[in-house]
């Protein structure tokens, strides 16, 4: 358990380093690749729920507001704290790389659809946005994080790891 929490801090201190610290940031285009990708298919979920949406880079343009899709908004922090927790509890490789792929992309899924609900949110009921925002569609993205590595953990921990 000792070896777990190690691991799983210094690889969360590792993900949140290369992502967050603003001279790696912008060393790796993180926001400009990552988020204008996450802001283009937003985009295309936002116009099935009927609103008139364009993405320009990380920004989405609503008629009433624009969103930028920033570090914590595009589903990123969620994803890490997911994989930190796979790569450091004890399974085979496989198992690893097999769930940290398909739990990004579920979580991924799941945020997309958290951008659309605000933008949404926004044009219709905009002084609940921030409520939104801030409080609620965070919190849950962190708890499915959560509860994403809790079937991860479910799933493997019967299984040997590999040494």
């Amino acid at each position: 358990m000792k070896k777990f929490v190690t691991l799983y801090v210094l690889y969360l201190a590792i993900a949140f380093f290369l992502v967050d610290f603003e001279p790696m940031r912008k060393a790796l285009h993180i926001e400009s690749f990552y988020n204008s990708f996450i802001a283009s298919l937003s985009a295309f979920f936002i116009h099935m729920l009927g609103i008139v949406v364009t993405a320009t880079n990380d920004t989405l343009h609503l008629p009433h507001a624009d969103m930028i899709i920033k570090f914590g908004c595009n589903g990123l922090e969620a994803v890490l704290i997911y994989l930190a927790g796979v790569f450091a509890y004890p399974a085979k490789s496989k198992l690893k790389i097999i769930y940290g792929i398909f739990g990004t992309i579920i979580l991924e899924v799941i945020n997309i659809a958290r951008i659309a609900l605000l933008a949404w949110t926004i044009e219709h009921y905009p002084k609940y946005f921030e409520l939104m925002h801030t409080y609620l569609t965070q919190s849950i993205m962190i708890v499915l994080a959560f509860l994403a590595f809790l079937f991860y953990l479910q799933r493997v921990s019967d299984e040997k790891p590999s040494a």
